[in-house]
């Protein structure tokens, strides 16, 4: 089989892997930065594109999750988003029984990429 090098993001750098040469490769480009990303992460959670906004899909005694698939990536990063979704979520408990809410990270393991 014929193959062909490709380099692709992995964790803060890329590698090269190997793939058939028949493989069609397509490539994710940022969009441009938003001008008032916390702005615009508030209306997309008050008005999602077709799902109720993230305050009515809570409710009391919910549990949470939120993650992100990379969250350096723009156009609005998980330093402005997850303060924001927090803050929508901090809003909501207010509104019924106070419940907990507990925070947490996760960094994925460094793996050699060799």
């Amino acid at each position: 089989m014929k193959t062909k090098h490709v380099a692709v993001d992995f964790g803060d750098r890329q590698i090269e892997i190997t793939v058939p040469r028949r493989a069609h490769v397509v490539e994710f480009k940022d969009p441009p930065r938003l001008k008032a990303p916390v702005a615009a992460v508030r209306q997309a959670l008050a008005e999602p594109n077709g799902s109720p906004p993230l305050a009515a899909l809570v409710k009391p005694g919910m549990r949470v999750a939120i993650g992100f698939d990379d969250p350096g990536r723009p156009p609005a990063p998980g330093h402005v988003i997850l303060p924001t979704v927090v803050d929508v979520l901090l809003k909501r408990r207010g509104q019924g029984r106070g419940h907990p809410l507990h925070l947490g990270q996760w960094q994925p393991p460094q793996v050699d990429a060799e």
